[in-house]
């Protein structure tokens, strides 16, 4: 019955097999070489898709040794610890291909940045696994996920030169990235509690209504990034309808799980915005 329920409910098939933050980095990726005309060889995306799922693939699945069988827990959770036998052997494999890509396509120069992000990442990891209680003390989380990934996606395919026209986008991207996490967090507050996890949203009172603050923050932003540049009001206008619709999704009658799962989809906005700005 639960799999007929999962079956009926599309809007979760990319987030329970990990896909669609691997699309989303890969997307914003592609934005960003389009405007800023970055050389990226087909190679150097492969590594990046590949490198996102890994990353998503080892988090779920570490998430699932400390989870506890009393409290309740997302789909995804529930998803993987059903399927915790064969999980492994997925990340090997795509470690194995990402490892094999990496070593003999991708150039020497995006190898280096994303070794530096990649040991960045790591480090996510094993706090967050051995010591997450750390994030209580500094409640930065979903601002180290949020920065990591947007970092990881658009400065290091291509290797570009860290110029200030590009870092600006980079850095609204990554408050973008921010404030999806911070809105799961404050979503899923009440599974994180049970499951004595800490984020943003268990920790303090009022997160709902600073998120949406921040939210509307990053709305201006976008739009005042749109203003100052003809060239890259498509980006811009990626980056608004985004946080537009992350502010719109607690409003519309969808489950938990699926609100969770339709965070990352609403990054997908460049694959809208893209095409109208090549055909015009």
């Amino acid at each position: 019955m639960e799999r007929r329920a999962v079956a009926r409910r599309p809007l979760l098939w990319l987030n329970l097999l990990c896909l669609d933050a691997p699309l989303v980095a890969l997307t914003w990726s592609m934005a960003f070489a389009h405007t800023f005309r970055i050389a990226i060889k087909p190679a150097e995306y492969v590594a990046l898709f590949l490198t996102a799922w890994w990353i998503y693939l080892t988090d779920r699945f570490v998430d699932t040794l400390v989870v506890s069988t009393n409290g309740n827990r997302p789909v995804r959770a529930e998803f993987c610890l059903r399927h915790r036998m064969p999980w492994p052997f997925v990340i090997l494999i795509v470690t194995a291909v990402d490892g094999a890509v990496i070593l003999f396509a991708v150039p020497r120069s995006t190898i280096l940045r994303g070794a530096l992000f990649g040991v960045a990442a790591i480090a996510y990891l094993a706090v967050n696994f051995a010591v997450s209680r750390w994030w209580r003390t500094v409640p930065i989380k979903e601002f180290v996920i949020g920065f990591l990934f947007a970092a990881g996606s658009v400065l290091v395919p291509g290797a570009p030169p860290w110029s200030e026209r590009l870092l600006v986008p980079a850095g609204c991207f990554g408050c973008l990235c921010w404030l999806n996490c911070l809105s799961i967090a404050v979503w899923e507050k009440e599974l994180d509690q049970d499951q004595d996890r800490h984020s943003f949203a268990t920790d303090r009172a009022g997160a709902e209504s600073q998120v949406r603050i921040f939210g509307a923050a990053v709305v201006c932003a976008a739009a005042a990034y749109g203003f100052s540049d003809n060239a890259v009001r498509p980006l811009a206008a990626s980056l608004l309808l985004s946080a537009m619709l992350l502010l719109v999704l607690p409003f519309l009658p969808l489950a938990r799980d699926e609100r969770t799962a339709a965070a990352d989809l609403v990054l997908l906005t460049p694959l809208l915005v893209m095409p109208f700005e090549m055909a015009w």
